[in-house]
Formats: structure tokens, sequence, C-alpha cells
């Protein structure tokens, strides 16, 4: 019986979570916080109280479009009655680079990019379902992740899962076929 490879190393770590079906669509923010536990459970986590810019932090990232979401999270931060609203891209910047479930992100592409120091604010974040991209399944893989990782994942909700397009396509009823009285 072939006995499953604890994952030692954040490479590991990469190549695991870059498996999982569409991550990065509706899933970056979970990401994000599972390589955050990660390294965490690892001691690997950067804090220092000194050189802050150095620590280990949540960055949401925002192309020119969204800055009505940038503008909103500011609030969200400080306010606990704003909901925060899903980022275009959630990555952590950890020794000096920027990661993802893919490993090393490039992030020049976004306008704006926002440091999330608190935890808390991610899972907020991660449970404001409707501002998520229902494409990545989580009621699938939220579990797997967490045994694989060795992480608790608990505090993140699960959802049904529908794609954009059984979102956006309304419902109509069957047109009733009406019949002559003769």
């Amino acid at each position: 019986m072939a006995t499953k490879k604890k994952i030692t190393t954040l490479e590991e770590v990469f190549n695991y979570l870059s498996w999982i079906p569409r991550i990065n669509r509706g899933g970056c923010g979970i990401s994000a916080l599972a390589i955050y536990r990660w390294l965490e459970k690892e001691n690997l986590l950067i804090k220092n109280p000194v050189l802050k810019w150095k620590n280990t932090k949540f960055v949401f990232l925002y192309d020119n479009c969204h800055r009505f979401v940038l503008d909103n999270n500011r609030i969200a931060v400080k306010d606990h009655n704003t909901d925060p609203i899903a980022p275009n891209h959630a990555v952590l910047f950890h020794m000096g680079e920027y990661i993802d479930s893919d490993g090393i992100v490039d992030v020049s592409g976004f306008k704006w990019m926002q440091n999330i120091t608190e935890e808390e604010f991610v899972i907020r974040a991660n449970n404001s379902l409707d501002y998520w991209n229902p494409d990545f399944n989580r009621n699938k893989y939220l579990k797997v992740i967490s045994k694989k990782l060795g992480i608790d994942l608990s505090d993140i909700v699960n959802r049904e899962v529908y794609s954009w397009q059984e979102l956006r396509t309304p419902t109509i009823p069957p047109p009733r076929i009406m019949k002559r009285k003769v």
C-alpha cells in the first residue's frame, strides 16, 4: 500500500494547489489563506516588528475598472459592518515575492494593490460569497486542501456551485401553448 507523501516545502504547496481546477477563478483568496496557514504551521511566516514591510501579508490586486472595489475594501478593513468584495486577484507577499497557487506571480498588470495584514479580514472576504467567481468548486476542494496541507479551513463557508452561464441566464419558463377552441 502506497503512503501519501507529506508536503514539506513551499514548492510542493504550489505544485499541489496549481493542480486544483479553476483555483485562480474564484479560489485565489482561499489559496492565499491556505498558503498563509501552511507557512504558519511550518513556522515560515515572516513577522518582523521593526521591518514591517518585509512581513508576510495578504495582497488584494485590482485592475483599472475596479477602483470601487478597492474603495469598498478600504472601508471594510476598518468597518466590520461593511462586507468586503472580492478583488481581481488575491496573493501573498512572502520573502520579497508575490505568490499565489502557481508560485511567484507578476503583479505589474494590476493598477492597485491593497496590503492586508489581518487574517480575519481575508476570512470575511472569502465568506462574502456573492462576490467571488463561482467557477471554483469550494464544496469539493476546501476539505481536500485542508487535509493535504494539514491546515484548518473550517472558517471558510461552502456554497452551491454554479457556472457563470447559469448565473447570468435567467430561467424563463417555456411558452404555454394555447389551444384554440373550435
